[in-house]
């Protein structure tokens, strides 16, 4: 994205409809140096707004909101640049969600029960274009099937099917 900010600082939209959620969130990454900027919302009406006038370098999204739910603000956002990274940050580790929102574009899927660490990490994956995937999202019933619905790779089936063996996302 064209821009006056130097291409290391993340600019990063976070989408969450619990307020101390979204004030836990920001207050760590803003201990961050690779964020040039942290903007929080709590829907995804607001979220689609900020994306048509900032770009973003990447989107942390919720699923479960009120109003314009996780996976339609992801078409939304979607609509607007097709190349939107949106990392979905959610409390679901249901195999059906995650389906529904690689198939709708996010770039990949993590749970709220990981660390700051493995959320930063994330972050750093999705944005250089991997697929993060939380560990505990799928993993232990992710047939291939389940995959392939997701519009998984069937390289990334593969590297699901080793994390399910307990190697980490850089293994």
């Amino acid at each position: 994205m064209a821009g006056c900010h130097s291409p290391s600082l993340i600019r990063l939209l976070l989408v969450d409809d619990h307020p101390v959620m979204r004030a836990g969130l920001v207050n760590l990454l803003a201990t961050q140096s690779e964020f040039a900027a942290v903007t929080d919302v709590g829907d995804g009406e607001t979220a689609v707004r900020l994306w048509q006038q900032k770009p973003f370098d990447i989107c942390l999204l919720d699923l479960t909101m009120p109003g314009l739910d996780g996976v339609e603000t992801l078409i939304q956002l979607h609509a607007i640049n097709p190349e939107a990274k949106v990392l979905i940050l959610t409390s679901s580790n249901s195999a059906a969600d995650l389906s529904r929102a690689m198939a709708a574009g996010a770039i990949g899927y993590i749970t709220k029960e990981i660390g700051h660490q493995e959320l930063l990490a994330a972050i750093h994956a999705a944005i250089a274009g991997d697929t993060p995937i939380s560990h505990r999202t799928i993993i232990d019933d992710c047939p291939s099937a389940v995959g392939r619905a997701a519009g998984l790779s069937p390289r990334e089936i593969e590297v699901i099917a080793l994390m399910r063996e307990g190697f980490t996302n850089n293994d």
